[in-house]
């Protein structure tokens, strides 16, 4: 009888709560080796103990264990250390599970680079740390450390869900949340959240991993314009922006996010978010960021060596690189595959000798392009268009119009999807109405803060037209928000903003579904002008409506 796959936070903690974590093989030796020497002080220890994070939980994890004060909690690695004493290390070492690397084994590797990822935020929240307190500063690279426990875990114990939620991350553009979410019931954060709570390893950690604590657009945007002295803030959001900058949780949150999301690129519209958010934070410019982030990722790397790995941190430096580590547990030719699609991603060729080449290994073709230069249904196109410009009285309200639109988008076009998103007041964005869609197309559930920096953001400050194509792809994606990303066609769409009002109102979206299938510049002509026509005839009802 087959055992069920847990689904949320509960199940997943009741699987992994009594799991021990094993310590990578050359610290255990290391470790007992130098137990060995009777003249060992703690304070030779603690440097070895702090090179490797699951030899940091286990110790820290005991000393909370049998701290008596319930007052107090062992919130470092040094602290740990002084408080379990050689004897308790000694033991603790007779008895640590230990891994040695298998680099034909995926799940060995991944389980390597998670450690390494979480060391390398370590370092980054230590650097972010605006307290000068040695046990704020301690404190808050330890809870850097363990924010990453869940994908540690999944890693070793559940690989196959790992590697799924990386397949719909990579291969199906996912959003990292909604791909955890459909997987495991739970996102990782939340998963980490529990076992650190468990495992008590960190309240600063459980602070941290907390969704409620994650700062908000409005918040980040008051840090922005402090930091750029874009105007006068009043006495509440001075307030606001001085207990999010001095929450210690902050940098545990900001280096975390830097190092899982750094690894799809430093040009990466989400990465190029987060340096921005930490140059706020630092008061420093761009520029001056970056190098001090870089600069983390050279000393992270040289103090968490991985023998037979490339760290994670030294990866980062290597950005934009044909490094890719593989995350499916199938067949090596689909881990080919894997790697072909995100050096595509990351606009890098790979490099394949002719005399080398196999069907295995070689890029595989790109679908055969599909484009319309003309009208399939001409005189459908030309009856909406008059009815929108010429006949608005017959037309009783803005639902028609769209309804119109839309139509002539998918029937007289060719257009295969046609969306229209609604902008209330608050610049959010939510589905109006679409054709050429279920219900079940993640497109339709879109829904969207519109004060985030991006291209859907840049459509509602003023009326645009964009039309993605072979030629801007690389371009316009790059101002695309993750979440946008993961839904809109990878190659080939349209969009208009509308205004109503002298504010934004509308944003219609319109693509062929099929990839390999794109639209024409006659289609994006055709599309400006029904558009405008569309707007026109809004604009015309509400002056009706309102007389």
């Amino acid at each position: 009888m087959s055992t069920p796959i847990p689904s949320g936070a509960d199940q997943w903690l009741e699987l992994l709560a009594d799991k021990l974590l094993p310590v990578p093989a050359r610290t255990v030796l290391i470790l007992r080796k130098q137990l060995q020497n009777p003249a060992v002080s703690l304070q030779q220890l603690t440097p070895l103990i702090e090179s490797d994070p699951v030899l940091s939980l286990h110790c820290v994890s005991l000393a909370n264990q049998l701290n008596r004060n319930p007052d107090t909690n062992v919130t470092s690695i040094e602290l740990a250390v002084a408080t379990l004493g050689l004897e308790r290390i000694t033991e603790l070492a007779t008895k640590l599970p230990a891994i040695k690397l298998n680099n034909a084994s995926v799940p060995h590797k991944q389980y390597y680079h998670a450690l390494g990822n979480s060391f390398h935020a370590a370092a980054q929240a230590r650097m972010l740390c605006r307290y000068r307190d040695a046990s704020i500063i301690n404190a808050t690279r330890t809870a850097a450390l363990f924010y990453g426990l869940g994908h540690w875990a999944l890693w070793r114990y559940a690989p196959h869900q790992a590697s799924e939620i990386k397949i719909r991350i990579y291969e199906q553009q996912q959003d990292s949340a909604e791909a955890e979410q459909v997987v495991l019931g739970c996102t990782v954060q939340q998963l980490s959240e529990r076992l650190v709570e468990h495992w008590q390893l960190s309240p600063l950690a459980i602070e941290a991993l907390k969704h409620e604590n994650s700062p908000d657009a409005q918040q980040l945007d008051l840090i922005h314009q402090r930091a750029a002295q874009l105007g006068e803030l009043d006495e509440d959001d001075k307030r606001t922006i001085k207990q999010l900058l001095n929450a210690q949780h902050y940098p545990v949150k900001l280096a975390n996010w830097l190092c899982l999301t750094a690894p799809m690129g430093w040009n990466y519209p989400k990465t190029v978010r987060i340096c921005q958010l930490i140059s706020d934070l630092l008061q420093k410019p761009l520029d001056d960021t970056n190098a001090l982030l870089h600069q983390q990722c050279v000393q992270a790397s040289r103090a968490h060596p991985m023998p037979d790995l490339l760290n994670p941190a030294a990866m980062m430096l290597l950005l934009p690189s044909e490094q890719v580590l593989s995350y499916r547990l199938d067949s090596e030719s689909a881990a080919t595959k894997v790697e072909t699609t995100l050096l595509k991603r990351k606009s890098i060729q790979p490099k394949v000798d002719d005399d080398d080449a196999t069907p295995s290994s070689a890029p595989r073709p790109e679908p055969e392009q599909l484009e319309i230069s003309d009208f399939v249904d001409k005189e459908l196109f030309q009856r909406i268009l008059h009815r929108l410009v010429k006949a608005v009285d017959k037309i009783k309200d803005h639902s028609q119009a769209i309804e119109l639109v839309q139509k002539a988008l998918t029937e007289a076009l060719g257009a295969e999807r046609a969306l229209t998103f609604h902008i209330d007041g608050e610049m959010r964005l939510k589905t109006l109405s679409f054709r050429g869609c279920s219900h079940d197309d993640r497109i339709t559930r879109l829904t969207m803060n519109l004060k985030h920096p991006g291209l859907l953001q840049r459509l509602a400050q003023k009326p645009t037209a964009v039309w993605v194509s072979e030629h801007n792809n690389r371009q316009i994606r790059a101002e695309m928000s993750e979440r946008f990303r993961a839904v809109c066609h990878p190659d080939s769409f349209m969009l208009v903003s509308l205004f109503l009002n002298q504010r934004p109102s509308l944003i219609v979206y319109a693509d062929m579904r099929d990839r390999g299938a794109r639209l024409s510049q006659f289609q994006f002509e055709k599309f400006k002008q029904l558009m405008a026509a569309a707007n026109r005839c809004m604009h015309q009802i509400n002056q009706r409506d309102d007389g």
